[in-house]
């Protein structure tokens, strides 16, 4: 036989005699008895490489001396080949994200330990060292192989190389679900793009918002906020997905309902001022959205519309007298319900307050000289003025007019003039002047 491990090696014990004769052996590695090894026939195992054997031959028979005899040894033993049946081969899709699994074959004598080594153009692909590799993105377009390397003790190492497989195809990705919108379609209330899950992961999301079909211009996020001109339309979004080594799929969300007008933010109103004519009355709209928003104001007295009133501002007139006063607001913006709110009432109107000024007296205060009373400024104008003109604090029968001529009866007294304003819804208020010097003849 041949010496090395894996093959059989063979006794021939010579013509013993007279026969018959017991034959027993005993196989020896360097010398040493291989426990077991009994038998007319030794197949030489890992740990013999290297060694010599040889085989004792032992003769017995009754009435006759035992005898052994032992060979002359052989060769060192060398290491045995390892066989394998068929080359190894590859199945599996040769695309991205498919799993490719090695079926090596059968090697011998079992059991024989494996070890893999994928290669993509005949490069070892580092850490793909498995029976099964799943190609990915920087694998396309490259073809695959595997390499299976057998070892086992005592026998020299083997590697095989499968034959490589077609060139790596992009891989499909995948999407479950198809996307979702959620929120309101309303002009103004956000909408959101649920994508669904897109792998393998990960995966590059792209978004692209429709209305009624047509791309809108920058709705490009996976949020959106409908504005006027979707209005009517119905709103979709698609969603596309990329990886390195697939093919870039895209996915479009069922639509939403019809886009319905926005509701405002809106405020209700204040008002701010005294309620009495001639008085500022100001409008405080409070915060309205989202910004801008176009503000119109109306105000009521009693809860009828005053005609004119329409700005932010309101000074009563003499037709407010004893009424309350309210202001509506009504907000509009493109895209939204128009919407009013109106304030809380006011007090009932009061009079108003003149403006007044004391009068004064020009004039020297003697008899047939004319004096002047001068009755300063009166307001808001015009404010009908009265004159009353006084001798020593006692009222001078006809003396109403602006001017006044001393007479006899008033030597040696002094003279005041009382001015009296009146105006419509404004209270009546006098002012006195400060007293002349004593008239003189």
């Amino acid at each position: 036989g041949t010496a090395k491990v894996g093959s059989t090696l063979t006794a021939v014990p010579g013509i013993w005699g007279p026969a018959p004769v017991a034959l027993a052996y005993q196989w020896k590695a360097n010398g040493s008895a291989i426990i077991g090894a009994t038998g007319a026939a030794y197949t030489a195992v890992g740990g013999d490489t290297g060694k010599t054997i040889t085989v004792t031959v032992t003769g017995t028979k009754a009435g006759y001396s035992t005898v052994s005899k032992t060979s002359a040894p052989t060769a060192a033993i060398a290491n045995g080949s390892l066989s394998t049946t068929p080359v190894p081969t590859i199945t599996g899709t040769a695309k991205v994200g498919s799993t490719l699994t090695a079926v090596p074959g059968i090697w011998g004598p079992a059991p024989v330990a494996l070890a893999y080594q994928w290669k993509a153009n005949g490069s070892a692909i580092i850490g793909a060292t498995g029976a099964a590799y799943t190609a990915v993105g920087g694998d396309t377009g490259k073809t695959i192989t595997v390499t299976v390397t057998g070892t086992k003790a005592g026998y020299s190492t083997v590697s095989k190389t499968s034959a490589p497989t077609a060139a790596i195809a992009n891989g499909p990705l995948s999407t479950t679900p198809v996307p979702t919108i959620t929120g309101v379609p309303a002009v103004g209330s956000t909408l959101t793009a649920a994508s669904g899950v897109w792998g393998p992961a990960p995966v590059t999301l792209r978004y692209q918002w429709y209305r009624s079909g047509v791309a809108i211009l920058g709705a490009t996020s996976p949020t959106y906020v409908p504005v006027a001109e979707d209005l009517g339309a119905i709103l979709t979004v698609k969603v596309t997905g990329s990886k390195s080594g697939y093919t870039t799929f895209s996915r479009t969300s069922a639509a939403t309902a019809a886009v319905v007008k926005g509701s405002l933010i809106r405020a209700t109103p204040t008002v701010t001022g005294t309620a009495k004519v001639g008085s500022t009355l100001t409008a405080n709209s409070g915060v309205w959205g989202p910004a801008p928003v176009t503000l119109r104001y109306q105000w009521y007295r009693s809860g009828v519309a005053i005609t004119g009133a329409t700005s932010p501002t309101y000074v009563p007139v003499p037709e407010d007298l004893g009424a309350i006063l309210t202001v509506k607001v009504t907000g509009s913006k493109s895209g939204y319900t128009t919407f009013s709110r109106t304030s809380a009432a006011t007090a009932a109107v009061v009079k108003g307050s003149l403006i007044r000024a004391t009068p004064t007296v020009t004039g020297t205060a003697k008899v047939g000289s004319t004096l002047t009373a001068n009755s300063g400024v009166w307001g808001p104008a015009p404010v009908t003025l009265r004159y009353q003109w006084y001798r020593a604090g006692v009222a001078i029968t006809g003396a109403n007019a602006a001017t006044y001529k001393p007479t006899a009866t008033d030597v040696a007294k002094t003279l005041t003039v009382k001015v009296t304003g009146s105006k419509p819804g404004y209270t009546t208020f006098f002012r006195t002047s400060v007293p002349t010097t004593a008239v003189a003849k």
